[in-house]
């Protein structure tokens, strides 16, 4: 989805701020010490770009989607990039040990996810 908003937005069919562009991108300009404008890579967690992406791309089809924030899935969502954090960057051997009620988690955060998305492309 960011990508399609970045080549609207070059097609100039959109319009963004540039802290919606920073999030889009993962990157900031900065200037340096000697004034010069330079391009740095600014991580934005999943969590923090979820929203917002989704918010352009419905602006961007002329609708105004808001991404539901107050259900369990979302609490879910958050918990599964957690476990998904855990494996990939283990502090030790017991952070590869996953229950089943953690896989659960995960199951309720894709079908969320799912049903997010698909709501989106519904509403667009």
């Amino acid at each position: 989805m960011a990508d399609v908003i970045l080549e609207a937005r070059e097609r100039q069919e959109i319009r963004l701020l540039p802290k919606e562009i920073e999030i889009l991108r993962q990157e900031r300009t900065v200037t340096n010490d000697s004034g010069m404008s330079v391009v740095r890579l600014k991580f934005v967690p999943i969590r923090d770009r979820i929203a917002p992406v989704f918010e352009m791309f419905s602006r961007l089809l002329g609708k105004d989607f808001r991404l539901d924030k107050s259900s369990g899935g979302w609490v879910d969502f958050g918990v599964a990039i957690d476990l998904r954090n855990r494996i990939t960057h283990p502090r030790n051997a017991g952070s590869f040990n996953i229950v089943d009620s953690e896989l659960n988690t995960v199951e309720r955060a894709r079908q969320w996810f799912a049903a997010a998305v698909e709501a989106l492309l519904g509403d667009c």
